[in-house]
């Protein structure tokens, strides 16, 4: 027997969408989806990185750094935080306009060492 539990997380974030979106006021936020399977919570860090051989692929992890971006609460369970700055970069890198959403791919990658998921830019036309 294989028993699967339903339970008020099992629909959590719209329809468990694992994203990451970018707005025009430099917010970014991160699913409730995602941010679970990235494995981070209010108060945690991130981080994001891009390949400098392919500028439009990005990452995101969970940052032990003090200097990642601090997550805070937001709607409907998502976190966020605000950096004009990084999301107009991820928008310029794209050549798109901010206010857009990326999704984010469930499998860990595993470069120098750290662990990573990729940003799935190519799903952006």
């Amino acid at each position: 027997m294989k028993l699967k539990t339903y339970n008020s997380a099992s629909f959590s974030g719209r329809r468990g969408v694992v994203k990451l979106s970018l707005g025009k006021s430099g917010l970014i936020s991160i699913s409730l989806s995602a941010a679970s399977m990235i494995g981070v919570k209010s108060g945690d860090r991130v981080e994001l990185v891009q390949d400098e051989d392919a500028p439009r692929d990005w990452y995101i992890k969970s940052g032990h750094s003090e200097h990642g971006y601090l997550l805070r609460g937001y709607k409907n369970g998502t976190l966020c935080f605000g950096s004009k700055p990084l999301a107009q970069t991820i928008a310029d890198s794209l050549g798109r306009e901010l206010s857009l959403s990326i999704p984010v791919a469930t499998e860990k990658q595993k470069i120098d060492g750290q662990e990573y998921y990729a940003l799935i830019t190519a799903a952006l036309k």
